[in-house]
């Protein structure tokens, strides 16, 4: 099995997880994976159960549960109003770029170094105090960033299911993504082998011990996640990791200042100088201080770190060495400490290299964060999330732009700055030429164009003008002329409006600032004083024209300017592209190219074929059918867009802010009455969808999906199920050894969302109905 393939992700690119170009891909492949698809699509269920006419009650039991379960998937998420919110981390900060400003496409992150004004907690100054010495070392902290581009491609087909936005790790720069720094203050740097009292330091959040050692030594430190005071007589239970140890003190001797530990059955010698550590009853303990009194019988309490790790920084000696735990080094983690001499320490320094350290949900190491994923640093748990992109890449706040094919035409779906929606064609095939054309007559007499000042225009004539032309946020109108009344006025509609425009001759029309003139009244021409438009101004203020080809041309231009008045940036200037129109006269359609130099990547893992997607720097998102080049779809941003990236200590939250919430509910689609059917009347196998609950010595349609084995019997084992797709029969079998085996096949397909479902076939583990497992077959 592609484990891979098993956590394929589909990217967030808005308020919720959408799969990009569903409308334009073709019949996907199922596995059990995609289960309760494709039973339940669009949130209705499609299908039947089939039971044996002579199936045991348990089968039938099996069938209750898996119809309950589909009828809980059966459903239709519906949102309610609301407004868009953004989303941050809690106690995070985010990350600018190297200009110290939002962070936008082709930026770079700014390696300022995060102090304490940024994070006070995990970055406060510190002090080690040498109980000895009777001195105090006083530090600060500070975390610096890698200078990350940001990219957009499909970065790995197996992982993703579309090209990603994401951090470059791997930019062939400088690998380190993050540099955590603690600097001793002048005349307070850190003599390492003077320690001897169990002193300790706070980095990052994080508390550690110094153990002692002599000049030249690794300097090694004890981190532990509990601290515990233990006193002798009275055992107590820790929790480390998810188990309970029962810990006590059974013993002490004050010569040495010595206990004995005892963790569950396990006993251990450990004192306060040269044992301070060690392995009881399989649990790491660390003795920062034993207290041992002789008055009124002896008594003795010990302070321990408890599920202890060593932790060996290596030698100070300027250069950079890998960090080890319990004699492991750390992927990824380097550590370096400026010595003035004698382990006399000023700096101390750990940089993390995330191409060295293996992402948990890809299985391959980190060469990029792409969006809406989290790095954590091995070393103190600190958080690189990268969140968002404001506003999401679909956002519902974005501009739609739709260019779509439609045989010989060429349909454009826009929004202009007024909220009206228009959809016409604005391109055709060339009638006797294969060129292309907008000035043509349709079937229903409509002529779509450009039209000079003082051309003449008849009835079925469409155009485009603008209102506010000179301003920011010109607003494009389409109007069809529909002929005179009978008072000789012009009639005209808006296509994106109900009901008609009355203009007398010599006024405007509407407040485009152009005049209408009835040229003949017996022929029902106009013309108009001003030149028509070829562009639209879409509501985000991206302007979409095209060439003048009223006389056709082999290849037509579709040219799009982000921003066009500059109204809406902040940092980034809108760009302009442009995409090509051609005609196939193989396939009889027009065809649309995608955009010229957007950055994107094209996914080719579909089998309805290859798609490519894209984005600009602005922020322009767009999703085109690369392999029939029959549709090119473009999501404008408001202004330009920004990504949220942020630096974020342990444990910290991601959180939705900001706006309104918009509400949701579930639209329950019930499953029809008679979807269970018996196997003497359920459909053809192939001709439906079909879950069938029981093997073939009790299902007929069991026996046929398995070749009607002479045995019925055959490839099963008491105590095991089997669930198992066929997806060229549309088919699920749900089957075991026994009646017992199929109800624990069948409750685990009920329960689908706690096991893990893989490829065709998964076999189940029936001890007892209670207890459950599942293992992949291959």
């Amino acid at each position: 099995m592609n484990v891979k393939k098993a956590i394929r992700k589909i990217v967030a690119l808005g308020t919720g997880a959408i799969m990009i170009g569903a409308t334009i891909m073709g019949a996907t492949a199922y596995s059990l994976a995609d289960y309760p698809a494709p039973f339940v699509t669009n949130g209705a269920f499609s299908g039947k159960i089939v039971i044996g006419a002579a199936a045991s009650t348990a089968d039938v039991l099996g069938a209750v549960d898996i119809a309950a379960s589909l009828q809980a998937a059966a459903k239709t998420d519906v949102i309610v109003g609301g407004t868009t919110s953004t989303t941050s981390v809690e106690g995070g900060v985010l990350i600018e770029d190297s200009s110290n400003q939002d962070f936008n496409y082709g930026d770079t992150m700014s390696t300022t170094a995060f102090k304490k004004k940024d994070f006070p907690e995990l970055l406060k100054d510190g002090i080690v105090e040498d109980d000895s010495a009777s001195t105090e070392d006083d530090y600060d902290q500070s975390i610096l960033v890698g200078s990350k581009p940001l990219k957009y491609s499909l970065v790995d087909n197996d992982v993703y299911s579309e090209p990603v936005m994401y951090l470059n790790i791997d930019d062939g720069v400088s690998n380190y993504l993050l540099t955590f720094k603690v600097e001793f203050d002048s005349g307070d740097e850190l003599d390492i082998p003077a320690l001897g009292d169990s002193e300790t330091i706070e980095m990052f959040g994080q508390t550690f011990t110094f153990k002692n050692v002599a000049v030249g030594d690794d300097i090694v430190l004890y981190g532990s996640d509990v601290t515990q005071m233990v006193t002798m007589g009275t055992p107590i239970d820790i929790e480390v990791d998810g188990e309970t140890y029962t810990v006590s003190i059974v013993g002490a001797n004050s010569d040495g200042n010595k206990i004995h530990l005892q963790v569950n059955d396990d006993v251990k010698a450990l004192d306060d100088t040269t044992s301070r550590s060690g392995t009881v009853g399989g649990l790491k303990v660390y003795i920062e201080d034993i207290f041992i009194s002789n008055v009124g019988g002896e008594q003795a309490s010990a302070k321990l770190f408890i599920g202890s790790k060593e932790i060996n920084l290596g030698k100070a000696d300027g250069t950079w060495n890998p960090v080890q735990i319990d004699n492991v080094e750390l992927d990824g983690v380097e550590v370096n400490m400026t010595d003035t001499g004698s382990d006399v320490v000023s700096k101390i320094y750990f940089r993390i290299d995330p191409e060295q350290i293996e992402n948990d949900a890809t299985g391959e190491k980190y060469k990029w964060l792409a969006l809406g994923d989290t790095f954590v640093d091995p070393m103190f748990g600190v958080q690189v999330n990268f969140v968002e992109a404001v506003p999401g890449l679909m956002d519902s706040s974005r501009d739609y732009v739709g260019l779509k094919v439609s045989g010989e035409d060429l349909n454009l779906e826009f929004t202009n700055e007024a909220g009206d929606e228009y959809e016409l064609p604005i391109m055709q095939k060339m009638t006797g030429a294969d060129n292309v054309t907008f000035l043509a007559t349709n079937e229903a007499g409509e002529k779509f164009g450009y039209f000079a000042s003082g051309t003449s225009m008849v009835e079925g004539a469409i155009f485009i003008l603008e209102e506010d032309a000179t301003s920011t946020e010109p607003v494009s109108r389409i109007f069809k002329y529909k002929g005179l009344n009978s008072d000789d006025d012009a009639v005209f509609a808006d296509l994106a409006a109900s009901g008609d425009i009355v203009v007398s001759d010599g006024d405007a029309l509407e407040d485009t600032g152009v005049t209408v003139t009835v040229v003949s009244t017996s022929a029902e021409t106009i013309s108009l004083n001003a030149n028509t438009k070829l562009n639209v101004y879409t509501e985000s203020g991206m302007k979409i024209s095209w060439d003048d080809i009223s006389n056709s041309a082999a290849t037509a231009t579709i040219t799009f300017v982000e921003d066009e008045q500059g109204a809406n940036k902040d940092e980034i200037t809108g760009d302009t592209f442009a995409a090509a129109v051609t005609y196939d006269s193989a396939d009889e359609e027009l065809n649309i190219a995608k955009p010229s130099s957007w950055l994107g990547g094209a996914d080719d893992s579909y089998p309805g074929g290859k798609v490519y997607y894209g984005i600009s720097n602005y922020g322009t998102y767009y999703v085109h059918d690369s392999d029939d080049a029959l549709s090119l779809e473009l999501y404008v941003p408001p202004e330009d867009v920004d990504y949220h990236i942020y630096l974020a200590g342990p444990d910290s939250a991601v959180v939705s802010v900001g706006g309104s919430s918009e509400g949701t509910y579930y639209n329950v689609n019930p499953i029809a009455v008679g979807v269970a059917v018996l196997d003497s009347d359920a459909p053809a196998v192939g001709s439906d969808y079909l879950i069938v609950v029981g093997g073939p010595c009790a299902n007929s349609v069991a026996a046929e999906l398995m070749g009607s084995p002479a045995d019925c019997a055959a490839g099963f084992e008491e105590g095991k199920g089997v669930i198992k797709y066929w997806d060229e029969n549309k088919a699920i079998l749900v089957a075991g050894y026994s009646a017992k085996d199929t109800q624990g096949a069948s409750r685990v397909l009920a329960n689908f969302e706690q096991y893990s479902l893989v490829g065709d076939e998964v076999e189940v583990l029936v001890p007892s109905l209670s207890s459950l497992s599942v293992n992949p077959v291959q």
